[in-house]
């Protein structure tokens, strides 16, 4: 925590973050009010599906601008643009076309702000605590998928789903505000400011490290996979055993991600790199393989609970050391005035694997089970971080990544 301390723009960029991102993260309870006013799974499906897929792309154009102009611009674009789609959201959820469109405009709003925030974390931090304040990020992020929802169940309960979406929409109003000290603070201190033009134009062709980046790139989706098979597939697989209540699952993975992010949250900018996220990345893939075990050696609807702390807990841990250790090596591979757009494609690469589990893993469950959806989720992972290791080995060009 004394980075925090020891660095009021990141303590007050990281607040922004969290108070933006739990008006987004209220999200996450927009199913249940589409059943109450009577739409299919499908047509939810396609609600709730709809925002990710567009910030899959628009992520990956914003990195092509993201070190041309002012991050902070791009951060008060997205948050302003998430209050208006919030608050409007009453006004079309019962017309299915203008839903899909405000979801769609949702995601966009999510792709300004979410890469911008992330590029200015790692410029802020100091060069030797980047993992750590990554890790940080990670936090702020994980800490409002945990509150919101349950402060969304609460608000709606009281006030109603039309009034709770203007009034979690405040905290973003608030974010906003902060905003304002927040782009004097980075003008002052000469971060996030436009890179030079002849280094960052997005037809700038930068390759010391080719052998190290598409190999890089298919690891990290892999891994993405993992995660999104898992989030989905894990609560799905425990319903259909007869267990009722698997929020302990995301509860448990959740906390155990945080709590190694606040507590070795340091490691990553202390060991090697390349270790640790083949470490982390093998600890993902047992996570996967040991569910295929429980659900091939049969599911006791008694042992929910149980099952759903032990798998949370080592799966958690694991992902809590991967995702801002190989954040920072993604971006080690392109130079500074490169790193916004670096930083977008990592979301992008990452938020890719998650996206296309959850599209696809789901046929893998339908044609055969799901101890074989996540023993597949498995081997891809452990096949494309040997594909890097080989990639690794055989570059003589490869970077130190023990600072």
């Amino acid at each position: 925590m004394d980075l925090l301390l020891r660095h009021p723009t990141l303590t007050l960029l990281l607040t922004v973050h969290f108070l933006y991102f739990i008006t987004l993260s209220s999200m996450l309870i927009l199913p249940k009010w589409f059943v109450e006013l009577g739409y299919s799974e499908g047509e939810i499906g396609v609600f709730m599906g709809v925002a990710g897929i567009t910030a899959l792309v628009v992520t990956f154009l914003v990195g092509q601008v993201l070190d041309r102009i002012r991050r902070i611009r791009f951060i008060k674009a997205g948050i302003i643009g998430i209050i208006l789609t919030t608050i409007s959201l009453p006004l079309v959820v019962h017309s299915s076309t203008l839903l899909i469109l405000l979801r769609l405009l949702n995601g966009i709003m999510f792709s300004l702000a979410f890469p911008a925030v992330a590029a200015l974390v790692t410029d802020v931090a100091p060069e030797n605590r980047r993992v750590q304040a990554l890790g940080l990020f990670g936090v702020a992020t994980l800490s409002t998928q945990a509150l919101s929802p349950m402060l969304g169940e609460w608000l709606a309960g009281l006030y109603g789903f039309q009034n709770f979406f203007f009034i979690i929409s405040a905290t973003s109003g608030v974010a906003l505000l902060l905003s304002v000290p927040l782009g004097r603070r980075l003008e002052a201190e000469g971060i996030g400011m436009p890179a030079d033009p002849d280094e960052s134009m997005p037809g700038t062709v930068y390759r010391p490290k080719d052998r190290l980046y598409w190999p890089l790139i298919l690891f990290v989706a892999s891994v993405g996979a993992i995660f999104g098979g898992m989030l989905t597939f894990v609560p799905v697989m425990l319903v259909t055993a007869g267990i009722d209540r698997v929020g302990t699952f995301f509860v448990v993975s959740s906390a155990a991600s945080v709590a190694v992010r606040l507590f070795f949250g340091g490691l990553g900018d202390r060991l090697d790199r390349d270790r640790l996220m083949f470490v982390s990345a093998t600890g993902i893939a047992v996570s996967a393989l040991g569910t295929a075990a429980v659900f091939a050696v049969g599911i006791d609807p008694e042992s929910g609970d149980l099952i759903q702390v032990v798998v949370g807990a080592f799966f958690g841990f694991w992902v809590g050391f991967f995702y801002p250790v190989a954040n920072v090596r993604f971006i080690e591979l392109g130079p500074d005035a490169m790193r916004g757009r670096y930083m977008a494609y990592y979301s992008t690469v990452y938020s890719s694997g998650i996206t296309g589990a959850t599209l696809l893993f789901g046929y893998v469950v339908e044609w055969f089970d799901y101890g074989v959806m996540f023993a597949v989720a498995a081997v891809l992972a452990l096949v494309a971080m040997a594909g890097y290791w080989v990639a690794l080995a055989t570059d003589s060009r490869r970077l130190v990544t023990n600072p």
